[in-house]
């Protein structure tokens, strides 16, 4: 009886999880366009980046200039390595979208043994968090980009540059907040395996 209503669980999983995947991700663009309009000006280009290079050119002294260009640096590095993230993220997000009927379909198999469904419940994890990393992301960048900026302008160079190069590890406390340390790359290719 417990096999068969696990096949029968895998089955309402199988036709349901799409649905599933379309909801998460139009939260996830809704959320977005709700937090963007704070971060994106009228005319399409980043507020931020826009006011640091404004404030290069208006710097009375050398100072003020060569912080607002480590900013201004330390932005684009951050860029690079925020495009990279994302480049990694379509294609995790691709990938558990192609395994996910290969994982429902599995679950009954996984749940034979312990009664319980690892590979799912790694699969859906890592779903929720590279769908949800986008997020994330923004809602860091608002946050000590935004300080940053404030700092920098009542003269607290040093600490600008902190709260900009903090954001890597702002990531790592989210992500331990929300149960997401767990969560790694290799898990869903080992689960399709």
């Amino acid at each position: 009886k417990t096999m068969l209503k696990d096949w029968f669980v895998a089955l309402c999983i199988l036709f349901t999880l799409h649905y599933v995947m379309s909801i998460t991700i139009n939260v996830v663009d809704k959320l977005c366009e709700v937090l963007d309009v704070s971060t994106i000006g009228e005319s399409g280009q980043d507020v931020l980046m826009s006011t640091v290079r404004n404030e290069i050119a208006s710097s009375k002294n050398w100072a003020a200039a060569i912080t607002y260009v480590i900013i201004y640096d330390t932005l684009v590095v951050f860029t690079v390595i925020y495009t990279v993230h994302y480049i990694r993220r379509v294609i995790h997000i691709g990938f558990l979208t192609t395994i996910a009927p290969l994982i429902t379909l599995t679950y009954p198999l996984d749940k034979i043994k312990d009664s319980k469904s690892q590979a799912f419940d790694m699969w859906l994890k890592d779903y929720i968090f590279f769908t949800l990393l986008q997020v994330i992301h923004l809602l860091i960048y608002y946050i000590f980009v935004g300080s940053a900026l404030d700092l920098s302008t009542q003269g607290n160079w040093l600490f600008a540059i902190v709260a900009i190069v903090f954001m890597k590890t702002a990531e790592t406390y989210v992500k331990k907040m929300f149960g997401f340390e767990k969560s790694s790359s290799a898990s869903p290719m080992a689960a399709a395996a």
